[in-house]
């Protein structure tokens, strides 16, 4: 704390804190000018990225609209993905609770190069579970979307027995 009050008082500090604000104040309208270019630029990007995938969508709806057998095909990848997404989340849990269970069981080995090991092979399952996780996740994403497809073409499709059944 004494040579904090002891900086303050001496004329170099001073002088810097000058020199560093008058920099920084000369700096921003420069830098102000740069970072807008970069937000614009970013902007426009989102913007035409979202454009696109709307047109992409309303394209692949229209498609589906005049395609009967696509529309079946289409509810086929949705039933597809859901038991994928199923697989997914019991699999992945299944799997990360058996790396769980080695990891614990490796504390009750003594011999230090088995439990190393143990530890290592349960990390290698708990990864292999936590990606069947995230996969299981993104067909649900991908579900979800389908039926949100489907339900804008025609909803006695998407709400139809068939549809539920598969």
């Amino acid at each position: 704390m004494s040579e904090f009050l002891s900086n303050l008082s001496s004329l170099s500090w001073w002088l810097g804190v000058v020199v560093v604000g008058i920099g920084i104040n000369i700096l921003t309208p420069y830098l102000n000018k740069w970072l807008e270019k970069i937000l614009v630029r970013t902007s426009t990007n989102f913007r035409n990225k979202a454009m696109e995938r709307s047109e992409k969508r309303k394209s692949r709806i229209d498609e589906l609209k005049a395609n009967q057998h696509k529309q079946i095909m289409f509810a086929f990848k949705e039933q597809r993905l859901r038991i994928r997404s199923l697989d997914g989340f019991v699999s992945g849990s299944l799997l990360s609770f058996l790396g769980i269970f080695l990891g614990i069981l490796a504390a009750f080995v003594n011999k230090s190069n088995i439990g190393v090991l143990t530890v290592l092979f349960s990390g290698l399952i708990i990864l292999s579970g936590l990606g069947k996780l995230l996969l299981a996740f993104n067909d649900t994403r991908k579900v979800a979307e389908i039926r949100n497809i489907l339900n804008e073409i025609d909803p006695d499709i998407a709400d139809s027995d068939i549809v539920d059944w598969l």
